[in-house]
């Protein structure tokens, strides 16, 4: 019985292998294909072109003016101090101001980077997951088909028992219930199965079609908490995101205390005269600063000022928090991964083969006529519980897996 499963399980392996689009295969098309993605990297080249564009200096002002025109007598020459001039007008920001912002754009720049990192990898780890409960439901699926073909074999041998008198009708009875109650269940898988292959085909960004390469049994690891951890500090997307929020915070901080300070405004001018018949007038020349004093700090500077301290606080907690975060997290993920490793070994390696063990021993007493024909129902129905039990031990070690290294900032995994 065992080894028929497992050579059917095998050649639904080499068949769906076959033109079949693997795991990679999807995490390689979601990157390029999915439209969130893609809308996320137009935002990543937007900060970019935004943190090169404004921190350049200000504009000059270009000035362009006809003074002290009679209005009795509209003439260059009627007026000695009648002049057109042409002037420009430079805006100096000073204290480093301009390099502060031009390092907040950048910031805000990687932070994007960050977040578009972020998207990415939580998007290809539900790949990964709705792969994994895809492959969890077509092995099941197999599964069932399995066990019907044994409980069809011992109904058939129950219904020959009832008609030479050695078996219960009753009992041939309650095992059709079973076999239509698995019936239902495949009923129930198929749904599924379809709704899983549009997920995916939604995160994917495209259709892909219907087969889909199941992945081997996976090598059950047991990573190094110090070592997850070590990593995870230095590459989440998360927490890289939180420390540049703080770096931003900071800049900015020390940008509104530079505004204490003023600005200057330099200028020169030049002013043409025309000559009159009788006066000869001299062109001018005029040359100017001005500056910007903070007269209303303490109704404008001052309490940005605080609300700077107050986020740059702020910032520097989030940091912790979410350092404290993932530490927790990355001790439940190897906890779950630890936990699913025990259960597989333990389903396959004792429960499954005493099972199987316990139910052959049922059907040889049965067909002697010294066993019940309900235990050998029973047997079947608490081996399909098990092998059960054992693929949904497989599918939550592949998903704890796939987060513990989302978690770790790894984007496509083999």
């Amino acid at each position: 019985m065992k080894r028929t499963f497992y050579a059917i399980l095998t050649i639904a392996l080499l068949a769906t292998s076959l033109d079949a689009i693997t795991l990679d295969d999807l995490q390689r098309t979601a990157v390029m294909e999915n439209p969130r993605l893609r809308a996320m990297a137009a935002e990543v080249k937007m900060a970019k072109l935004r943190a090169s564009s404004k921190s350049s200096p200000e504009e000059p002002k270009l000035k362009l003016s006809l003074n002290n025109l009679s209005v009795d007598n509209p003439s260059l020459t009627s007026e000695d101090m009648t002049s057109l001039e042409i002037g420009i007008f430079q805006m100096l920001t000073l204290w480093g101001k301009i390099g502060l912002r031009e390092r907040i754009l950048l910031a805000q720049h990687r932070l994007t980077i960050e977040r578009f990192r972020q998207e990415k990898i939580e998007i290809l780890h539900r790949v990964r997951s709705s792969a994994y409960n895809l492959q969890y439901l077509m092995s099941f699926r197999l599964l069932l088909d399995d066990i019907k073909k044994q409980l069809k074999l011992v109904i058939s041998s129950g219904v020959m028992a009832s008609k030479v008198g050695t078996g219960s009708l009753s009992a041939v009875i309650k095992a059709n219930v079973e076999y239509a109650m698995i019936d239902e269940e495949i009923l129930k898988l198929d749904q599924q199965m379809r709704e899983e292959r549009k997920t995916l085909h939604y995160l994917v960004g495209k259709d892909f079609g219907d087969n889909v390469d199941l992945q081997p049994e996976p090598n059950f690891l047991e990573p190094d908490a110090v070592e997850v951890k070590r990593i995870a500090a230095v590459s989440n997307p998360e927490l890289a995101a939180a420390r540049i929020t703080r770096e931003i915070a900071e800049s900015e901080l020390l940008l509104k205390k530079r505004e204490y300070f003023p600005d200057v405004e330099l200028g020169f001018s030049y002013m043409y005269r025309k000559n009159s018949v009788d006066m000869r007038r001299s062109d001018m020349v005029s040359a100017m600063a001005t500056i910007s004093v903070p007269v209303w700090f303490w109704k404008k500077n001052m309490p940005m000022v605080d609300e700077m301290f107050a986020r740059d606080a702020a910032a520097m907690d989030l940091v912790r928090d979410k350092s404290n975060e993932i530490e927790a997290r990355a001790d439940i993920i190897i906890g779950q991964i630890k936990r699913t490793k025990e259960l597989f070994h333990l389903y396959r390696g004792r429960i499954i083969p005493q099972t199987e063990l316990s139910l052959e021993t049922s059907i040889a007493r049965y067909r002697t006529g010294s066993g019940e024909f309900m235990s050998v129902i029973d047997g079947v129905r608490m081996l399909l519980r098990f092998k059960k039990e054992l693929l949904m031990a497989e599918k939550e070690y592949r998903m704890s897996y796939s987060e513990l290294h989302a978690l770790m900032g790894r984007e496509v995994l083999p």
